[in-house]
């Protein structure tokens, strides 16, 4: 080395501070599996994602904004990407069943469309108690 220092020489590498993973206090998403199937051009009221959302708080939260990022890639613009999904509709699986149901027992929440690789479902109000869940 032409500055003749060569940094630190056998020297156990560590984290100056701990680190602590936890899943209380929080409102956290998992996925829930979905049937298989094919998407068409022109498809329509298919499924893209299944979540549950889980309230580890010892108090109620109401879910307010959900964000989707997509983070497709391949050929075409952002734009081109974006406009592959025209509206996209988040529902609410009022029966939890795991199914797909009419409007009318799993409703809508919100709707939106993908910008810029992201789309956000704002104004939800979904109350979650304390220990609860929702898909």
């Amino acid at each position: 080395m032409s500055s003749g220092n060569s940094g630190p020489l056998d020297a156990t590498v560590t984290n100056p501070s701990q680190l602590t993973f936890s899943d209380a206090d929080r409102v956290s998403f998992g996925a829930v599996p979905l049937a298989g199937g094919t998407a068409s051009p022109g498809a329509r009221a298919l499924p893209l994602a299944g979540l549950v959302a889980t309230n580890t708080y010892a108090v109620p939260r109401t879910l307010t904004t959900v964000v989707f990022h997509d983070a497709t890639s391949g050929p075409g613009t952002q734009a081109e990407r974006d406009g592959e999904s025209k509206l996209l509709t988040l529902r609410a699986d009022g029966n939890g069943n795991g199914a797909l149901d009419a409007t009318d027992v799993d409703p809508v929440l919100s709707t939106g469309f993908f910008q810029s690789g992201q789309v956000a479902f704002t104004g939800l109000s979904v109350a979650l108690a304390p220990g609860g869940s929702c898909s």
